[in-house]
């Protein structure tokens, strides 16, 4: 375990975290700042915190509609994501973009 383990949460301290206002979807830590990982070959940042950010306003009006509302994920490069370049690691799909 080393530095970048004690940087995040996990799903359940975010689940507990949001609907008490101690943090919020929009406040989690940008993958964006871990690019040197590449881990991912695409971050849709500003799509990612427009989510966040309407996650937040829902839950604090409404609350959570499950125990994942606002909780980030990641997709694998090999799931069709509308509007998104999904190459499956391949270069005949370098340039796909499912409707």
């Amino acid at each position: 375990r080393g530095p970048l383990c004690r940087a995040y949460l996990d799903c359940d301290d975010l689940h507990h975290r949001t609907p008490a206002r101690r943090s919020n979807p929009g406040a989690v830590r940008s993958l964006i700042a871990y690019s040197f990982l590449h881990s991912f070959l695409l971050v849709t940042e500003e799509r990612a915190m427009a989510d966040a950010r309407a996650a937040e306003v829902r839950i604090m009006h409404d609350g959570p509609k499950g125990p994942l509302d606002g909780i980030p994920i990641a997709h694998k490069d090999i799931l069709d994501t509308a509007g998104i370049r999904t190459t499956a690691h391949s270069r005949l799909l370098a340039d796909n973009v499912p409707a």
